[in-house]
């Protein structure tokens, strides 16, 4: 669970806090990865040491405010869950992970300056004073319909999403108005969510081998599965290095990306005509000595399209 100071966020699933992967901090600022999992609830849990100060937790998801919490302390630990909005006087809508949805109608997808959101989920804590009580409350919930379906050229394929899902007995039946008494928050919690398959293909997840199912390369294990395992396992090492070093931003680069692809590409095109090349040689030699013992073919780990796919979100 992130914290700065006294504070702490959390995203629950099931009562239970997602583990979280290449946690950093940079100022007051906290980041880290989280696997998602499509349609299932969640909700954001938020917490406070003992203090007389009162403090608020505002949620942005996919970059759209989404609800609040003002807590009063009054010496105590204090915090709590926010597991959706009001949808009205009685019910909540709460949370949930969902796919994004592909087109290439440009009449239908969001427009690009909708997107640099897409996929966090964001808790930014403030000092307040409680200026006001009365018991109106906003009911309604955010449009995030504009966010549903994403042009192809996003490049966001099996990325996930936040929708509202289900219901539940809405217990907010106050409201306060408040100041802020920091010009910045006190603390800003970042989640970076994503499939768990995606956090391993990049190395934000280490793979073990009874995940990957596969036995582990040796020294003399070469070809594309071999660089694609050194490659995740160099692409681990860097995440850690930078969230020792206090990076809280962790971005993957489509420039490095795209010439890693590159390279791969080269590598198995290199390595079809080394085998195309060998069988030449078997042929030879098979018509020349009948009795020769045969040439050791290669085979090329590649999936059911042909090539690795390392794109990213």
């Amino acid at each position: 669970m992130p914290s700065s100071g006294r504070f702490s966020t959390s995203i629950v699933v099931n009562n239970e806090p997602l583990e979280e992967y290449a946690v950093a901090e940079r100022d007051n600022v906290h980041s880290c990865w989280i696997a998602s999992q499509e349609g299932i609830n969640f909700h954001v849990s938020c917490d406070s040491g003992p203090s007389n100060e009162a403090w608020a937790a505002y949620v942005y998801v996919d970059g759209y405010y989404m609800d609040s919490r003002v807590y009063e302390p009054k010496g105590i630990e204090s915090g709590g869950a926010i597991r959706g909005c009001p949808k009205n006087a009685n019910e909540m809508s709460l949370f949930a992970f969902s796919k994004v949805l592909l087109t290439d109608d440009e009449n239908v997808a969001a427009v690009d300056r909708q997107l640099p959101g897409l996929g966090t989920i964001e808790v930014r804590i403030r000092r307040v004073a409680v200026t006001s009580r009365n018991n109106i409350l906003n009911y309604g919930e955010p449009d995030l319909s504009n966010t549903s379906v994403i042009h192809e050229r996003s490049k966001k394929m099996g990325m996930h999403r936040v929708v509202f899902q289900g219901t539940a007995l809405n217990q907010v039946k106050s409201s306060v108005s408040v100041r802020n008494l920091d010009v910045v928050p006190t603390a800003t919690f970042i989640f970076r969510y994503r499939p768990k398959a995606f956090l391993c293909a990049q190395g934000i997840i280490p793979i073990t081998n009874e995940e990957n199912n596969v036995e582990p390369p040796s020294s003399s294990t070469g070809g594309v599965q071999g660089d694609v395992v050194r490659q995740q396992e160099r692409k681990r090492k860097r995440r850690e290095q930078d969230a020792t070093g206090g990076n809280d931003v962790i971005d993957i680069n489509s420039d490095e990306e795209a010439e890693e692809v590159r390279k791969l590409k080269q590598q198995m095109l290199d390595a079809r005509s080394r085998l195309k090349d060998l069988e030449r040689r078997k042929s030879a030699r098979v018509k020349k000595e009948p009795k020769c013992e045969p040439v050791a073919s290669m085979s090329l780990l590649v999936d059911a399209n042909g090539v690795i796919d390392l794109s990213e979100d």
